[in-house]
């Protein structure tokens, strides 16, 4: 029996092996790589060269397909794409060794991605700057699994760089990656960006070999040609993660080149982007004064934003930092927070139990609001400045996100390391507009998005909000945001009327 052991709440410097000889062998347990919903990649590392066969099947006690040998070698990964694997669907796997089943106390299958387009409720853990091996990343590891109903097996895993601390080192991803996530990694698809810590080795060589990305597109999206950024699809999601370490970052280069191809061509209902360093943080680092996150946010999110891109989550920071519901906020602090009233599209918390989720009036359209979210406090924490003026919330807590997409709803929680949930955030999109008016547009001098109504701060026009069946429900001469709260405007299709302009809007 091969058997991990973790000094679970400990600071560990090194993955531990014990029991049978064997057990000595492997450096790097079996871990999922690049996902698609007819394959599957399963990577590892043993201490000698040794050729490794999987068998599989969707019944741990039907392992009914067979994988063919590695080759001898210490690092390697199989290809599992028998042409009976089907999209969404459980398979348990175990290794043959010279004709003999190697057993771990781990758990191990995979699930094949869903059907590009397919809905359903997909969860990913996002670890931002994880790599320290502290005490905090095992009680951040500890809380997804009691958040996850038990288990760490979810939809993926979303790493947003600085992996392995200090400086990325091959000994630094054996002991402080893999052995800290070995059991989410053995049934999870885990996708990375690369950070800063991970450049600190030439040519960032360790992060390139314990990760598979694909470049061809295998997973979905516009082939890159380069494991430094990429995209995938899961069921009605595509996923794009951008390199803001190391390519290069302006207009017109490479990596813009090939973004804005791959935004043109996605049809999915969700675009989520996921980089290292993060284009707003008041945090541990400026996003003004350092050029890595400034220049993401003047070249990158204008891009981003004219695609539509639902929600774009980075590290680097080590806080929690998450904006408020934004658009157009591409200047430095003092510009934008002059700007407030323009560039935030809904200045409340986007809390279901709050003042209401962010809303969309369609599954995919541009400039409706993006939310920006830094989580790098997985296993690292700093001293931080002051509230970003494009941040609604700030934690200077240990923790990491757990993001959940249902159908129409995407869902974003921070989890500290006690298991408290300190934000939450959703954004509900609309697929009925044929039978409703847009909920966010802009007339006359009146933005409305969501929940919120934003008239000009000398407005001297009358407004009035109706129920479809007459009703008035509100009348007055707003001036700047208000907002239609729940309590006194229920979950329902209103008709309004601002002046000469009257239209049909959804506030839910």
């Amino acid at each position: 029996m091969i058997s991990p052991v973790f000094f679970r709440l400990a600071y560990v410097t090194a993955f531990l092996l014990v029991s049978l000889s064997c057990a000595q062998q492997f450096i790097r347990y079996p871990y999922l790589q690049q996902g698609t919903p007819e394959s599957a990649i399963i990577c590892w590392r043993y201490s000698e060269p040794e050729a490794f066969s999987i068998k599989y099947g969707t019944s741990p006690d039907n392992l009914n397909m067979m994988s063919g040998p590695s080759e001898a070698s210490k690092d390697a990964c199989l290809t599992l794409d028998d042409s009976t694997i089907i999209p969404y669907t459980k398979y348990y796997y175990k290794f043959v060794q010279k004709d003999t089943l190697v057993d771990f106390e781990l758990e191990q299958f995979f699930v094949t991605h869903p059907s590009p387009g397919q809905t359903g409720e997909y969860t990913f853990w996002v670890v931002g700057d994880g790599g320290d091996a502290s005490r905090a990343i095992y009680e951040n590891s500890k809380q997804f699994k009691l958040a996850n109903g038990g288990s760490y097996a979810a939809d993926g895993i979303l790493f947003l760089g600085d992996n392995a601390y200090d400086d990325g080192t091959d000994a630094q991803f054996t002991s402080k990656f893999f052995g800290v996530f070995a059991e989410a990694l053995s049934v999870n698809f885990s996708w990375s960006t690369i950070g800063n810590h991970e450049n600190l080795t030439k040519d960032a060589a360790p992060y390139h070999a314990a990760f598979v990305h694909p470049t061809k597109g295998e997973s979905g999206g516009i082939p890159s040609n380069t494991e430094y950024y990429y995209s995938f699809d899961y069921g009605n999601i595509h996923f794009i993660s951008l390199d803001s370490e190391q390519s290069a970052r302006s207009i017109g280069g490479p990596m813009y080149t090939w973004l804005e191809k791959d935004l043109k061509a996605t049809k999915q209902d969700w675009i989520i982007t996921y980089f290292h360093h993060p284009p707003y943080s008041f945090g541990s680092h400026n996003s003004d004064k350092e050029s890595n996150l400034y220049q993401m946010r003047e070249n990158f999110v204008p891009l981003l934003e004219d695609y539509g891109v639902d929600a774009v989550y980075t590290g680097h920071s080590h806080a929690y930092e998450r904006s408020f519901y934004i658009d157009r906020a591409y200047g430095n602090s003092k510009s934008n927070f002059e700007n407030k009233d323009s560039v935030v599209l809904d200045p409340g918390s986007g809390d279901p139990d709050g003042t209401g989720a962010y809303r969309k009036s369609s599954m995919i359209n541009p400039h409706e609001g993006t939310v920006y979210i830094v989580t790098g406090s997985a296993s690292k924490l700093s001293a931080s400045g002051s509230l970003h003026p494009m941040m609604y919330v700030k934690h200077i807590k240990y923790g990491t996100v757990i993001l959940t997409v249902n159908d129409t709803v995407l869902t974003s929680r921070f989890i500290d390391r006690t298991g408290a949930q300190l934000d939450q955030f959703q954004i509900v999109k609309n697929r009925l507009e044929v039978n409703v008016e847009r909920s966010k547009f802009k007339t006359d001098d009146l933005l409305i998005n969501g929940r919120g109504f934003s008239f000009p701060k000398n407005n001297s026009k009358l407004f009035r909000l109706y129920k479809t069946d007459g009703t008035l429900v509100y009348k007055g001469v707003p001036k700047g945001v208000w907002i239609a709260n729940k309590s006194d405007v229920p979950n329902d299709v209103y008709i309004y009327r601002y002046g000469e302009t009257h239209r049909k809007v959804s506030l839910f």
